[in-house]
């Protein structure tokens, strides 16, 4: 991948996670009772667009920091992954499955759309994480079932959120300073509209 590619997708890469990060933080505060379903499901995409990053730009980011930073979020990734493969990049339906059986409310007679998405989506992170296991046959990331209805183990959902997006804008950024020593500035006005007048004739090259 070229340094000015990788740059870019970085950079789009960090503004998404400090916008999520302002969004969930800004919900919160309204109230802590349950974060948007789909603000969840866009921090686990963009947390995993980070990951995919650091696997195809490799080569570029051999920075003992960097590399310090990627190994201590190495678990949080794969969690991550595998949580967007079951709620965020598309709906696992054994997950919509144990969902329905978990919470037979959702499709009671006087359940209504608005507060059926919400108990949807706080019920299908419920099962994306318990469906989630380890090699010892418990749930991978908090070791025990999750019920995030109930005020402690929500908060400790919460709590892993933030180990995660916190450090993963921080190393976003490194990443995108770190990438920007490794690209040639375009210094005068002349060597610009020469770039312009390549990539119009289609022999632009990076």
């Amino acid at each position: 991948m070229h340094p000015k590619v990788a740059y870019l997708k970085v950079l789009v890469i960090e503004e998404d996670l400090k916008d999520l990060d302002r969004r969930l933080r800004r919900a919160l505060r309204r109230s802590r009772t349950a974060a948007p379903f789909k603000l969840l499901r866009d921090i686990f995409v963009a947390v995993d667009n980070l990951r995919d990053l650091l696997r195809n730009a490799a080569g570029l980011l051999d920075d003992t920091q960097l590399v310090r930073q990627k190994r201590r979020l190495r678990a949080h990734f794969e969690h991550v992954t595998r949580l967007r493969d079951k709620i965020g990049g598309h709906l696992d339906d054994k997950v919509l499955e144990a969902a329905v059986c978990e919470e037979p409310v959702l499709f009671a007679t006087t359940m209504r759309p608005k507060a059926q998405h919400f108990l949807t989506g706080i019920r299908l992170v419920d099962m994306a994480l318990n469906t989630y296991l380890g090699h010892d046959g418990k749930a991978a990331i908090f070791g025990h079932d999750t019920d995030n209805v109930y005020p402690p183990d929500y908060e400790q959902f919460l709590n892993w959120l933030e180990s995660v997006i916190v450090p993963s804008i921080e190393l976003a950024c490194a990443i995108r300073e770190h990438l920007d020593t490794r690209i040639k500035r375009v210094e005068s006005t002349e060597e610009l509209m020469n770039q312009y007048m390549a990539a119009g004739l289609g022999t632009f090259k990076l």
